[in-house]
């Protein structure tokens, strides 16, 4: 799965461009291999429209419910909160209106244990491995998976390419999968 992450700096016109050009690139079949995330509410519909999974990243923690609604509206599948927001009432809300929710970037066990303690869906993080690595230390007990996260496989890490291959980033499920809504 390829994370395609849409950043436009303050120009939505842009962003949906970007997504539009992404879209007609792409196979109808590798649509399903790819998920947009923005900051931009227009292109993360726009992608949504054109059959590409899409996850909008927020910053603040305002009418969690009309995000909701808006979501379910544009048909995107979730959010990416900063972990900096994450509340016990925002992540209630949010799932209240049938959101997946992960957040980023998550590269230290104590931040870890307080979003996994919110139920988010995954984290991601600068370094997997490492994150790991400081959980066996830690004992914490919880077993961290790689896989689909809710059925959408954005959230499956690209740490599984190839061994050559160092990703900038990666997404650790906190919960086991279920099936895609879709």
């Amino acid at each position: 799965m390829l994370r395609f992450e849409v950043k436009s700096h303050a120009d939505p016109e842009l962003a949906t461009r970007t997504v539009e050009s992404l879209a007609a690139a792409l196979a109808r079949a590798a649509r399903r291999r790819v998920e947009v995330l923005s900051f931009a509410s227009a292109a993360c519909a726009r992608a949504a429209s054109l059959g590409l999974p899409a996850r909008l990243v927020i910053w603040a923690d305002y009418a969690p419910h009309v995000l909701a609604r808006w979501a379910r509206r544009h048909r995107v599948l979730g959010v990416c909160v900063e972990h900096f927001v994450l509340s016990g009432p925002l992540v209630a809300a949010l799932r209240r209106g049938g959101l997946i929710l992960t957040t980023g970037t998550v590269n230290d066990v104590a931040l870890l244990r307080r979003v996994a303690a919110l139920g988010i869906d995954a984290v991601t993080t600068d370094d997997p491995a490492a994150l790991r690595a400081k959980l066996a230390v830690a004992a914490w007990g919880v077993r961290v998976s790689v896989a689909m996260i809710r059925g959408c496989p954005s959230t499956t890490t690209v740490a599984s390419m190839h061994a050559s291959v160092r990703p900038a980033s990666a997404a650790i499920a906190l919960r086991p999968p279920a099936p895609n809504p879709q």
